[in-house]
């Protein structure tokens, strides 16, 4: 490699024990990356001074992710004395966190490192106890990352000396519990933090936590704008606890926490520049402890509250509720929130900027009106149970552009006849999603007002034809009808999808039973010959002919040309049979009228008197004489 390089990707190399001159050629890098080998295997103790020549580099990537390396060798090894010395211009460094976690030893004490990252991803990480003069030694620390390192203690004063800490992350440390927030925003209040992560300090499993305002009050007076609190077990936010959030926050995520319903929901107006809230509930697949210690001396253990998680009813109490007057998104997803009914008792005050709101993923099984959401352009309601739905339910919500309602049961309801105007007040609508809700048939006007519609999904339903109107949504861009039970469409459903759009109209229908008969050739070559659609994945698309018989649609005219010979020979079979048959059915009704011309003929006369009636005598002239008259 020529030597004047100035970037350097190693990693995944299996390096063992790497030698210093090797290194020492390449002195004008600036970014080196030596992660996931097994650098010094056989070494308790990493070599000293083995960077000394690479005074350019400026970002450092060495978390060492050895399999051979057990975990009791992980946990005794430390940094060599003097081990990052001549590394004038480092400013960003990731490590594993050994054992001995002898910093003072290994780095300079005038070192520029900036942002210092300790994780498990991609290496070990065992810092165990942060005392007060643990980091002392960065004292240009912007940026520290402690993300599962196995720490059980904290210190109070651990990082008080950081005045230009600007992000912290101890995340994934669940043997410090929530109390640990104490020691840690103390050290903070001075500082210019902004980003404060501490997701999972608290064991998934036992019971759930109040936080107090004890936890988070030193951060009143700091610029903090991103808080995150995810993973922790928190049930109950202490009464009055959002007047001690600093003002500058824009963001918090206290997802993945067991709250129950409490004045919390209407204490919004403390928080005047918020503009994210997150309270959402995900499954974590990642790394859970089934077990914590919490033998920790430097932390307070009170505060726990046993908490019934399942008890998540909305209370109707608060008819209306407060929310912070810059909050643009707010996630409540798979929280378990079980709303019988989203009606008058339910919704904001018009003061909100609300332009994003998730719900999905709970209870929410009717919908019947929503309110102060004048501003909303996000909605997602998939996911929830719901069966039933007003025509006033948006009628609120006029400058919505995305609606999710996937997921639901409202196949019956949107066939009704007084639901086909449920969607007027959506003008400005771009993307409905309306899959997996069991539709079978829609009305012809559902979709008449939504003049901007681009994205309509109506995947995975149960619908046979395309009953509704569309000729209006001249915007209209996707048109997804895959996995329905369509077979083919007729030409009223032809003629709604033909109108001359503003854009190519791309229509998806895979997975559907389409049929490659001769009562389908009209939709056939309609989905071969008009220029203002196209079919994608038309190739994927599966046909099946009379004999059971399935392919592929990738050549349709051939397709086409085939059913035509095979149509004709069975149109000119229909219309020579026919001929036949009626040649044999006027032959047989002569024979049979000759054969029976004079019973035919005694009857048509007898009938013929039998209508008219006898003639009397006296009316034929003859007056007391025998009148004999031959017919």
């Amino acid at each position: 490699m020529p030597q004047e390089i100035v970037w350097l990707d190693i990693s995944k190399n299996d390096i063992l024990n790497p030698k210093k001159e090797v290194l020492a050629r390449y002195k004008h890098l600036q970014w080196l990356n030596i992660e996931h080998n097994c650098l010094w295997l056989t070494e308790k103790e990493w070599p000293s001074r083995f960077f000394e020549n690479l005074t350019k580099l400026d970002t450092l990537l060495m978390k060492d992710n050895c399999s051979k390396i057990s975990y009791f060798t992980i946990k005794e090894m430390k940094y060599s004395k003097e081990c990052f010395y001549g590394l004038s211009s480092l400013r960003h460094i990731e490590l594993n966190g050994l054992g001995g976690h002898n910093f003072e030893e290994a780095f300079e004490a005038s070192n520029s490192i900036e942002v210092l990252v300790f994780t498990v991803d991609g290496g070990y990480c065992f810092l165990n106890s942060i005392e007060n003069d643990t980091f002392k030694i960065f004292q240009h620390l912007k940026n520290l990352t402690l993300f599962n390192c196995n720490i059980i203690r904290m210190e109070n004063g651990a990082f008080a000396h950081f005045n230009d800490l600007i992000f912290l992350d101890v995340s994934e440390n669940p043997d410090l519990t929530l109390s640990v927030l104490i020691n840690i925003t103390y050290d903070l209040q001075y500082s210019k933090i902004q980003t404060f992560i501490a997701n999972n300090l608290h064991c998934q499993q036992g019971l759930s936590w109040i936080l107090r305002i004890d936890h988070i009050k030193y951060l009143q007076n700091t610029s903090l704008k991103e808080l995150s609190l995810a993973g922790n077990r928190i049930g109950i936010i202490e009464h009055r606890l959002t007047k001690y959030l600093p003002k500058s926050l824009k963001y918090i995520n206290i997802s993945n926490n067991p709250l129950m319903f409490g004045d919390y929901v209407v204490e919004g107006d403390f928080l005047s520049n918020l503009e994210r809230l997150n309270i959402d509930h995900t499954e974590r697949d990642g790394m859970r402890r089934t077990g914590c210690n919490y033998n920790s001396n430097s932390c307070d253990k009170v505060g726990d509250l046993s908490v019934d998680e399942t008890s998540n009813e909305v209370s109707k109490t608060y008819n209306f509720y407060q929310l912070p007057p810059k909050l643009k998104s707010l996630s409540m997803a798979n929280k378990k929130i079980y709303l019988p009914y989203i009606g008058n008792f339910c919704g904001f005050r018009p003061t909100n900027s609300l332009t994003h709101l998730h719900v999905q993923g709970n209870l929410i099984y009717n919908i019947q009106e929503f309110s102060g959401f004048q501003h909303l352009e996000y909605l997602d309601l998939s996911n929830n149970f719901c069966f039933n739905i007003t025509k006033q339910a948006f009628q609120d919500m006029t400058g919505l552009l995305f609606l999710n309602l996937s997921k639901n049961l409202l196949g019956k309801e949107l066939q009704r006849r007084n639901r086909e105007h449920v969607f007027d007040p959506l003008h400005n609508l771009k993307v409905l999603d309306l899959s997996y809700n069991w539709i079978t048939v829609l009305q012809k006007d559902l979709f008449a007002s939504l003049s901007n519609i681009e994205h309509l999904d109506l995947s995975n339903n149960e619908l046979e034809s395309v009953t509704f109107d569309l000729s209006t949504a001249l915007r209209l861009r996707v048109l997804n009808l895959s996995s329905n039970k369509i077979v083919m469409l007729d030409s009223k459903a032809m003629n709604f999808l033909d109108a001359s759009r503003e854009k190519q109209l791309s229509i998806l229908m895979s997975n559907n039973p389409l049929q490659c008969t001769c009562q389908s050739m009209k939709f056939l070559k309609w989905m071969r010959a008009s220029s203002h659609k196209i079919f994608q994945d038309r190739e994927k698309y599966t046909c099946v002919f009379t004999d059971e018989k399935r392919i592929k649609m990738r050549n349709l005219g051939h397709i086409i040309f085939s059913l035509e010979r095979q149509c004709m020979s069975f149109t000119t079979t229909i219309v020579i049979v026919a001929i036949i048959l009626l040649i044999i059915i006027i032959f047989v009704s002569f024979a049979i009228m000759y054969r029976y011309r004079w019973k035919l003929r005694y009857l048509y006369y007898a009938g013929r008197r039998i209508y008219r009636g006898y003639s009397r005598i006296l009316e034929s002239g003859c007056d007391n004489h025998l009148c004999i008259r031959l017919a």
